[in-house]
């Protein structure tokens, strides 16, 4: 027997393509493939002898490539004389479908390495400069809560709350060059504008600022604040320190000459300077002149003349003196004109922007859609939670729990989309920007910090109505998301969330498939009360899903362009996917499509742990025969919300021809919602497992890609066919066609 080596691995798995690993995960039939330490492919037949080609051809196998950041892409690869080098010295691989340009081969035993590169192209992350974007990862202390960068210095500044320590990291080398002990539960940091000085608030009901000597990376003092302090803001000229104290409701001054708090309340008992309740973060305007408080339990926002310490009045025309604001916010920045604020409202999934006019002493709360009811801030996705401004004003980062980055364009409020974590998860994230150009996120769950570049994201993500067809013009808010890749979309991807949910919750779903499939994704909120006109579970909302792509789109289409605030083509082939009651949803409307004879645009329907019940497998049972439409489904553990596995057991038993199912281990009701749940979601299904939700994910990503192009890369089968995706394992469950 002579082993034929496929030569060095050149492989093209999207924009973290560099140390990719390979695994054999299916095959060959008769000869064998092994993969060696440095990614060497070799093919051994039985039958071969030296400088002759083997007699146990054709022959195939399945690779499965996997990018540091969890993605993977499973292809079938085919083995087979070259007939057009003759026999004997020439093996041509290629994917399953065929096609050249998915895995190519061309093999002799006397051939350079060169002629025996494999290429691997993922089909679910394509190549396009729109993904190119790298995300660094440094290991941190325990729980980080902020960062700050060093003005002049390449360093990076980190609070840990668990481990009372800042850590210092090189950002030219990714490597922690400190780590400095601060005595007490670090939660904000500051650094001076000349470097010389760090500053840390220590949160405890007897609330501390220690103040480090960044030449030495020592404490050399600490100052007395306010209850539970969590915000800092240093003044322009390095004089003043701006203390938030959250739990005191009040902000303190200190004076970093003698590191004494200043006296900036003399008229009453107290020193400090009286705000809204629950005071979390704070901002100055670029003159130092003007301090803004976020209040997270006021849902407000103070001004303190920094001049005299006393609240403005910004909001005359109401009993109060705050600007009013979104729910919950937790953090602000100010552009570097002083003419815009920003505000992250937590609990809203906003980003609020207030109109400064200093010369006229008003604040006013921008209405940033004025087709829309009432006074709107910038939807921008799960949870922001930390905001900071580009240095020419341009653009608004936001930090989401999602593990995503929001990246807002302030002339237009679009906003776009960067996910920031391979096996994302729910959790507070903060940011910084450095003089680098670099954005830094704090990950608390995962004790990491991040940078990547300060670009726009790879989805554009713009909310809007959709009106639904032949209801009397009764209308939902949509999300859509748009991929940025400049050959334009290739599909249309209709996602419906679950039972007591809303767009929200499938919003890290959304923007990864719309970038993973380059496809525009649209993700509807429909009401779940039984008495509700449209039910998310009702076929009232199955017949309007119908409608808006049996007729002429007009429906959908305005909706996106009202969304990207420009006509949008869109592209005619679609996908259904829904989950939990949505993935009931849209196996009905599958079916009522299927009825008016408007699914020859359907591709394929794809259902996250649906509910089950006589309409939802009629309309599977009716994606048969001449009217086949594959159907893929990832299902969790047996729960409540399966029907205790009943769902899924009747869903199988109604499958169309072309149909797979996946059940991964350790899955949760709500690992389609991933890192866009909340605690009452994992309260009421489970927690739903970071590497799980990564999983489901690149499945599903897999699957569409394929119903789109109408290949068959992604994980089919046959059942009971392991699978190990992200981290994540499971088993397919049942596998037809």
């Amino acid at each position: 027997m002579d082993t034929l080596g496929l030569g060095p691995v050149d492989s093209t798995v999207g924009p973290a393509a560099d140390s990719p690993t390979f695994q054999v995960t299916g095959g060959p039939a008769d000869g064998t493939v092994t993969i060696a330490p440095d990614a060497t492919f070799t093919y051994s037949s039985s039958t071969v002898a030296p400088d002759t080609a083997p007699t146990d051809l054709p022959d195939n196998f399945t690779v499965t490539v996997s990018d540091p950041r969890g993605d993977a892409t499973t292809v079938q690869v085919s083995v087979a004389p070259d007939p057009a080098a003759g026999a004997g010295t020439s093996l041509v691989l290629t994917g399953s479908d065929g096609a050249a340009d998915e895995v190519h081969v061309a093999l002799s035993p006397t051939d350079s390495d060169e002629a025996g590169r494999l290429v691997v192209h993922s089909s679910t992350y394509p190549a396009d400069a729109a993904s190119e974007l790298t995300v660094e990862s440094i290991a941190v202390g325990r729980n980080p809560q902020q960062v700050a960068a060093h003005p002049v210095l390449p360093l990076v500044y980190v609070a840990n709350q668990v481990d009372k320590t800042v850590t210092v990291v090189d950002r030219t080398t990714g490597s922690v060059v400190a780590t400095i002990p601060v005595g007490g539960s670090a939660t904000a940091v500051a650094v001076t504008p000349d470097g010389t000085r760090a500053y840390v608030t220590l949160k405890s009901f007897l609330g501390k600022v220690a103040v480090i000597d960044t030449a030495t990376n020592t404490v050399v003092t600490t100052v007395r604040v306010g209850s539970h302090p969590t915000g800092l803001a240093v003044s322009p000229d390095g004089a003043r320190l701006y203390v938030a104290n959250k739990n005191g409701h009040s902000v303190s001054v200190i004076d970093t000459a003698t590191n004494k708090a200043v006296d900036a309340n003399p008229s009453l008992f107290a020193t400090r300077i009286r705000v809204g309740a629950y005071p979390s973060a704070l901002a100055l305007s670029a003159d130092g002149t003007r301090l803004y408080v976020a209040n997270t339990g006021s849902n407000s926002v103070s001004v303190v003349n920094t001049t005299t310490y006393r609240t403005v009045d910004a909001n005359p025309s109401f009993f109060s003196t705050r600007v009013r604001v979104g729910s919950s916010p937790s953090a602000l920045a100010v552009a570097p004109d002083g003419c815009q604020v920003y505000v992250a409202n937590t609990a809203g999934d906003t980003v609020s922007v207030i109109d400064v006019d200093a010369a006229a002493g008003t604040y006013r709360v921008v209405d940033t859609d004025p087709n829309a009811a009432g006074t709107q801030s910038i939807f921008v996705g799960c949870s922001p939670t930390s905001v900071a401004v580009s240095p020419d004003g341009s653009r608004v980062y936001a930090a989401l729990s999602s593990d995503m980055v929001a990246v807002i364009d302030t002339a237009s409020h679009r906003v776009s989309l960067t996910q920031i974590d391979t096996a994302p998860e729910s959790g507070a994230h903060t940011l910084a920007l450095g003089p680098d150009g670099q954005v830094y996120v704090i990950d608390a769950v995962d004790q990491t910090l991040r940078s990547m570049p300060a670009v726009d994201g790879v989805v554009t993500m713009g909310r809007s109505a959709l009106v639904l067809p032949d209801t009397d013009g009764f209308t939902v808010e949509a999300t859509w998301y748009f991929p940025n890749r400049a050959d334009g979309p290739v599909g249309l991807i209709y996602l419906q969330h679950g039972a007591w949910r809303s767009d929200i919750y499938v919003s890290a779903l959304a923007q990864h498939l719309a970038d993973r499939t380059n496809s525009i994704v649209v993700t509807p909120t429909f009401a779940s009360e039984v008495l509700a006109r449209y039910n998310v579970a009702g076929t009232r909302v199955a017949e309007a899903v119908t409608a808006l792509f049996a007729g002429d789109r007009a429906e959908l289409a305005a909706s996106a362009a009202a969304a990207a605030g420009r006509a949008v083509p869109l592209p005619q082939q679609f996908v259904l996917a829904g989950h939990s009651a949505g993935g009931k949803l849209v196996a009905v409307a599958a079916g009522y499509l299927t009825d008016a004879g408007a699914a020859g645009d359907l591709k394929g329907v794809v259902m996250f742990d649906p509910f089950s019940d006589g309409d939802a497998t009629a309309g599977l049972a009716k994606l048969t025969g001449a009217h086949a439409v594959p159907v893929a489904m990832i299902s969790a553990a047996p729960c409540a919300w399966n029907d205790w596995g009943d769902n899924t057991v009747e869903i199988i038993d109604a499958a169309p021809d072309s149909f797979v199912a996946i059940r991964l281990d350790g899955g949760s009701h709500i690992d389609a919602e991933g890192a866009s749940s909340d605690a009452l979601g994992m309260v009421g299904c489970g927690v739903s497992l970071p590497q799980n939700a990564a999983a489901l994910q690149t499945i599903t990503a897999g699957w569409i890609t394929d119903f789109f192009a109408g290949s068959h890369d992604g994980i089919y089968g046959p059942q009971g066919t392991p699978v190990a995706v992200s981290g994540a394992t499971g088993t397919v469950i049942a596998a037809k066609g």
